[in-house]
Protein backbone atom coordinates (compact mmCIF):
# COMPACT_ATOMS: atom_id res chain seq x y z
CA UNK A 1 0.00 0.00 0.00
CA UNK A 2 1.80 3.49 -1.09
CA UNK A 3 2.29 6.24 1.68
CA UNK A 4 0.33 9.14 1.54
CA UNK A 5 3.35 11.00 -0.03
CA UNK A 6 3.51 8.27 -3.36
CA UNK A 7 -0.25 8.76 -3.84
CA UNK A 8 0.10 12.95 -4.16
CA UNK A 9 2.51 12.25 -6.07
CA UNK A 10 0.86 10.33 -8.53
CA UNK A 11 -2.32 13.07 -8.58
CA UNK A 12 0.69 15.63 -9.06
CA UNK A 13 1.80 13.65 -11.81
CA UNK A 14 -1.22 12.95 -13.70
CA UNK A 15 -2.58 17.11 -12.98
CA UNK A 16 0.94 17.45 -14.99
CA UNK A 17 0.03 15.25 -17.32
CA UNK A 18 -3.23 16.96 -18.00
CA UNK A 19 -1.69 20.35 -18.12
CA UNK A 20 -3.50 21.47 -14.51
CA UNK A 21 0.21 23.00 -13.04
CA UNK A 22 -1.02 24.87 -10.27
CA UNK A 23 -2.92 21.50 -9.09
CA UNK A 24 0.30 19.80 -9.71
CA UNK A 25 2.36 22.32 -7.70
CA UNK A 26 -0.16 22.08 -4.86
CA UNK A 27 0.30 18.09 -4.64
CA UNK A 28 4.26 17.92 -4.90
CA UNK A 29 4.26 20.72 -1.94
CA UNK A 30 1.97 18.81 -0.17
CA UNK A 31 4.03 15.53 -1.08
CA UNK A 32 7.75 17.33 -0.09
CA UNK A 33 5.95 18.46 3.45
CA UNK A 34 4.60 14.68 4.20
CA UNK A 35 8.73 13.51 3.07
CA UNK A 36 11.16 15.86 2.34
CA UNK A 37 13.89 13.03 2.28
CA UNK A 38 12.22 11.83 -0.99
CA UNK A 39 14.73 13.68 -4.07
CA UNK A 40 12.01 13.07 -6.60
CA UNK A 41 9.11 15.41 -5.31
CA UNK A 42 11.67 17.93 -5.25
CA UNK A 43 12.99 17.26 -8.88
CA UNK A 44 9.08 17.02 -10.13
CA UNK A 45 7.95 20.44 -8.48
CA UNK A 46 11.44 21.71 -10.27
CA UNK A 47 9.67 20.68 -13.50
CA UNK A 48 6.28 22.18 -12.25
CA UNK A 49 8.24 25.65 -12.20
CA UNK A 50 10.01 25.45 -15.09
CA UNK A 51 6.51 25.28 -17.33
CA UNK A 52 5.64 28.36 -15.09
CA UNK A 53 8.64 30.49 -15.65
CA UNK A 54 9.19 30.38 -12.02
CA UNK A 55 13.25 30.50 -12.43
CA UNK A 56 14.44 30.85 -9.10
CA UNK A 57 11.51 28.00 -7.73
CA UNK A 58 13.26 25.48 -9.65
CA UNK A 59 16.68 25.88 -9.31
CA UNK A 60 16.05 25.50 -5.49
CA UNK A 61 13.97 22.61 -5.85
CA UNK A 62 16.48 21.07 -8.55
CA UNK A 63 19.45 22.21 -6.02
CA UNK A 64 17.30 20.32 -3.25
CA UNK A 65 17.15 17.14 -5.41
CA UNK A 66 20.89 17.48 -6.09
CA UNK A 67 21.74 18.03 -2.41
CA UNK A 68 19.25 14.93 -1.52
CA UNK A 69 21.09 12.57 -4.54
CA UNK A 70 24.55 13.37 -3.40
CA UNK A 71 24.92 15.18 -6.72
CA UNK A 72 24.31 12.33 -8.63
CA UNK A 73 20.93 13.23 -10.30
CA UNK A 74 21.45 14.15 -14.34
CA UNK A 75 18.25 15.38 -14.63
CA UNK A 76 18.11 17.48 -11.41
CA UNK A 77 21.37 19.07 -13.27
CA UNK A 78 19.37 19.71 -16.46
CA UNK A 79 16.79 21.24 -14.64
CA UNK A 80 18.75 23.30 -12.69
CA UNK A 81 20.62 24.28 -16.22
CA UNK A 82 16.82 25.31 -17.62
CA UNK A 83 16.53 27.46 -14.46
CA UNK A 84 19.49 29.12 -14.38
CA UNK A 85 19.31 29.66 -18.47
CA UNK A 86 16.33 31.39 -17.35
CA UNK A 87 17.38 33.44 -14.64
CA UNK A 88 20.19 34.95 -17.16
CA UNK A 89 23.29 32.53 -14.87
CA UNK A 90 24.77 31.33 -18.90
CA UNK A 91 28.08 29.90 -17.15
CA UNK A 92 26.24 28.58 -14.32
CA UNK A 93 23.75 26.92 -16.72
CA UNK A 94 26.43 25.61 -18.82
CA UNK A 95 28.34 23.98 -16.05
CA UNK A 96 25.18 22.19 -14.87
CA UNK A 97 24.50 21.30 -18.57
CA UNK A 98 28.12 19.97 -19.15
CA UNK A 99 27.70 17.63 -15.23
CA UNK A 100 24.62 16.22 -16.82
CA UNK A 101 26.16 14.99 -20.25
CA UNK A 102 29.31 13.55 -18.36
CA UNK A 103 26.80 11.64 -15.59
CA UNK A 104 25.00 10.29 -18.88
CA UNK A 105 21.70 12.16 -19.80
CA UNK A 106 20.34 11.86 -22.73
CA UNK A 107 20.02 14.16 -25.94
CA UNK A 108 18.07 17.35 -24.40
CA UNK A 109 20.89 17.62 -22.41
CA UNK A 110 23.67 17.70 -25.37
CA UNK A 111 20.82 19.84 -27.76
CA UNK A 112 20.99 22.18 -24.63
CA UNK A 113 24.25 22.64 -24.15
CA UNK A 114 24.88 23.51 -28.00
CA UNK A 115 22.27 25.82 -28.18
CA UNK A 116 24.00 27.73 -25.17
CA UNK A 117 27.44 27.30 -26.35
CA UNK A 118 26.38 28.98 -29.58
CA UNK A 119 24.88 31.60 -27.51
CA UNK A 120 27.50 32.41 -25.57
CA UNK A 121 29.73 32.65 -28.32
CA UNK A 122 27.37 34.92 -30.31
CA UNK A 123 27.23 37.26 -27.29
CA UNK A 124 31.39 37.15 -27.08
CA UNK A 125 30.77 35.31 -23.68
CA UNK A 126 34.63 34.16 -22.82
CA UNK A 127 34.73 30.31 -21.75
CA UNK A 128 35.47 31.50 -18.14
CA UNK A 129 32.06 33.37 -18.83
CA UNK A 130 33.31 36.63 -18.00
CA UNK A 131 30.92 38.81 -20.31
CA UNK A 132 32.99 41.64 -21.98
CA UNK A 133 31.59 44.73 -24.17
CA UNK A 134 32.50 45.29 -27.78
CA UNK A 135 32.73 48.65 -27.59
CA UNK A 136 35.02 50.09 -25.26
CA UNK A 137 36.33 46.96 -23.59
CA UNK A 138 33.67 47.36 -20.62
CA UNK A 139 32.89 44.55 -18.71
CA UNK A 140 29.25 44.08 -18.06
CA UNK A 141 27.18 41.50 -15.96
CA UNK A 142 26.44 38.18 -17.05
CA UNK A 143 22.28 39.09 -16.45
CA UNK A 144 22.10 42.31 -18.40
CA UNK A 145 19.13 43.90 -19.42
CA UNK A 146 19.01 44.82 -23.38
CA UNK A 147 17.46 48.65 -23.71
CA UNK A 148 14.10 48.44 -25.77
CA UNK A 149 12.33 50.99 -27.51
CA UNK A 150 9.05 49.10 -25.40
CA UNK A 151 10.33 49.03 -21.97
CA UNK A 152 8.99 52.49 -21.54
CA UNK A 153 5.35 52.54 -22.61
CA UNK A 154 3.91 54.94 -20.07
CA UNK A 155 4.63 59.31 -19.97
CA UNK A 156 7.42 60.12 -17.75
CA UNK A 157 6.76 61.11 -14.25
CA UNK A 158 6.64 64.64 -14.64
CA UNK A 159 3.80 64.70 -16.82
CA UNK A 160 2.03 62.44 -14.40
CA UNK A 161 2.57 64.61 -11.30
CA UNK A 162 1.80 67.86 -13.26
CA UNK A 163 -2.01 66.07 -14.45
CA UNK A 164 -2.88 65.31 -11.18
CA UNK A 165 -2.01 69.04 -9.62
CA UNK A 166 -4.40 69.97 -12.33
CA UNK A 167 -7.46 67.15 -11.56
CA UNK A 168 -7.03 67.52 -7.92
CA UNK A 169 -10.08 68.97 -6.64
CA UNK A 170 -9.77 72.41 -5.18
CA UNK A 171 -11.86 73.19 -1.92
CA UNK A 172 -13.98 76.02 -2.42
CA UNK A 173 -12.84 79.38 -0.91
CA UNK A 174 -15.51 81.37 -0.05
CA UNK A 175 -15.27 85.28 0.58
CA UNK A 176 -16.03 87.61 2.84
CA UNK A 177 -19.66 88.74 1.51
CA UNK A 178 -20.77 85.30 1.32
CA UNK A 179 -20.11 84.78 5.34
CA UNK A 180 -22.25 88.15 6.16
CA UNK A 181 -25.14 86.82 4.54
CA UNK A 182 -27.71 85.27 6.62
CA UNK A 183 -31.14 83.41 5.66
Amino acid sequence: MPSKAEELKAAGNAAFKAGNFDLALANYSTAIQLDPSVSTYALNRAAVHLKLSNWRDAERDSTTALELDGGANPKALYRRGLARKGLGKLSAAKEDFEEARRQGAGDDVAKELAALVKQLDLSGTKANGAKEAKTNGVAKPDTQVRWSPYTRLHSPPHSRRSFRSFARVRPYRSSRLDLDVQV
